[in-house]
């Protein structure tokens, strides 16, 4: 499940580098397409992030990627026989830190990003090119 997130995380990454160049494109252009397509690709962005993030979540909540770990502890630390292996289970705990708080800022910036290159959009269709964007 770790890989999955990071390849949610890569293609996020990846949308937001070639949306940040589409739309240049398409404002220096005055190219409205260029720009609908930059906020759909913001979009796009800001869903695989909340995929990443809830992949995270769910791989946190479950605990499957724990096995390794006791697998390892058991053999040299149980080996007095007076600790059962699954007692310790509930010691091991994920508190989510400032680095969630940021990805999930992101995520809502992404989000306000494509309204409003959306709006851009919008606003370039229905105004004409020689009042919208003069230099």
């Amino acid at each position: 499940m770790q890989n999955l997130s990071i390849s949610c995380a890569l293609v996020s990454l990846i949308l937001l580098v070639a949306s940040a160049l589409v739309g240049l494109f398409g404002v220096l252009q005055k190219q409205n397409s260029a720009v609908l397509i930059t906020g759909f690709m913001y979009l796009m962005a800001a869903i695989f992030s909340t995929f990443s993030f809830s992949i995270i979540h769910f791989k946190r909540k479950t605990k499957r990627d724990c096995g390794v770990l006791d697998s390892q502890i058991t053999h040299e630390f149980y080996n007095s026989r007076t600790f059962q292996p699954g007692e310790f289970y509930n010691s091991r705990t994920f508190q989510p830190g400032w680095s969630l708080q940021i990805g999930w800022t992101g995520v809502t910036i992404c989000l306000t990003a494509s309204l409003s290159w959306i709006l851009l959009a919008r606003f370039m269709r229905y105004t004409p090119g020689s009042s919208l964007l003069s230099y």
